[in-house]
């Protein structure tokens, strides 16, 4: 047996059994939500890539945007691997990151300021 994963038969179980489909693209979020990167399906998405419509490349996009993980730490890793989309063809982000940092910033400046007003125990 070959170590070469075969990105057209990837593709063909992809299309052919939703069961697996949902439990590769579960397994990519979950890992995804953890590291902040896809280097461990690295060589299978390479593998499927040149063989995804751009509708299922940008299927993928969303799904892995469930892990809610910052785009700006994946995205252009993602490009990179499907090279036959754009930015412009990939769904419109799921949470506006920008406003989630000013209200993280904002939180942790709160925190910061009941610390400092809370005397130590």
């Amino acid at each position: 047996m070959s170590d070469e994963i075969s990105g057209e038969r990837l593709v063909a179980a992809w299309r052919a059994n939703a069961l697996w489909f949902s439990d590769l693209l579960s397994g990519m979020t979950r890992e995804l939500s953890k590291t902040g990167d896809l280097g461990s399906h690295d060589q299978v998405l390479r593998a499927m890539a040149p063989h995804l419509t751009t509708a299922e490349i940008c299927s993928l996009y969303r799904r892995l945007q469930q892990s809610y993980r910052p785009e700006s730490e994946w995205k252009q890793e993602f490009l990179a691997i499907f090279s036959g989309v754009t930015d412009g063809d990939l769904p419109q982000p799921v949470v506006d990151e920008d406003e989630a940092q000013r209200i993280a910033d904002e939180l942790r400046a709160v925190t910061e300021r009941q610390r400092r007003v809370t005397p130590a125990e």
